[in-house]
């Protein structure tokens, strides 16, 4: 946003949200002949269904022959989201806004940092199976938690300890996270993380090579890198970069 957009008209966008949206932007208000009522901004369109993307980040599936009534709408940010923010509050919210997107530490744009993070604890039940089975299971699974970096990549401790404090009643003393990454090509991926330590790390359930750098011979296609801390030594920030493949966000 930053890097097309000046700051007055990023104010302006975040205090009258139907102002002005730009196109494609637009949501979409559809009324199903089954009493249903979906929003959202339209993601893409079969010959049968229409996706709509709603507030929530969550694609949504409707089908056309089911489509009573369809209304485009204006922006699906609604109005007064910083009444509660105090003047220094809204300034620091439009500088950070108008910052994305430009070279720096808000640089979102690149697809080389893992943004995306599943979080899963490690328990006393977990544990007794050992690693592999954690490992083995599918990252869809109501056990591995979304968790998002922050704009630079920085996966910090508190999330790590979000997590544990969720299933506090387990006696938890560590957590997996894992991401996933897109390799174009076969070959050797190398990995850069910082404040590892000497946590173990796996590339699709097999250990991965450490010297200067975390490295794996991978095919082309998607991955997973998996990493466990130890509850009692979690990392103030945990951050993955890479030159040798891009990350999923979703």
């Amino acid at each position: 946003m930053g890097a097309s957009a000046p700051v007055d008209y990023i104010v302006e966008s975040v205090q009258f949200p139907n102002r002005k949206v730009k196109e494609g932007f637009h949501s979409l208000l559809i009324e199903t002949k089954d009493g249903e009522e979906f929003s959202g901004i339209l993601v893409r369109e079969t010959n049968d269904q229409l996706i709509l993307r709603d507030a929530s980040n969550k694609d949504v599936s409707v089908s056309k022959n089911n489509i009573q009534k369809k209304t485009i709408s204006g922006s699906l940010m609604p109005a007064g989201l910083i009444d509660g923010l105090t003047a220094a509050e809204q300034s620091d919210l439009y500088r950070f806004l108008s910052e994305l997107g430009k070279p720096g530490e808000y640089d979102a744009s690149k697809g080389n940092v893992a943004r995306l993070w599943r979080l899963y604890p490690v328990t006393v039940d977990t544990a007794q199976f050992g690693d592999e089975r954690v490992l083995n299971q599918s990252l869809n699974t109501p056990d591995w938690l979304p968790s998002f970096s922050l704009v630079d990549g920085r996966l910090p401790r508190i999330e790590l300890e979000k997590r544990m404090a969720a299933v506090h009643y387990r006696n938890p003393d560590g957590v997996y996270g894992a991401v996933q990454f897109e390799a174009a090509r076969a070959g050797v991926a190398h990995f850069q993380i910082e404040n590892l330590g000497n946590a173990p790390v796996w590339i699709d359930g097999k250990p991965a090579v450490r010297n200067q750098d975390i490295s794996a011979e991978v095919a082309s296609g998607t991955h997973t890198l998996a990493i466990r801390f130890d509850g009692k030594k979690l990392p103030d920030h945990v951050r993955i970069t890479t030159n040798d493949g891009t990350f999923l966000t979703n």
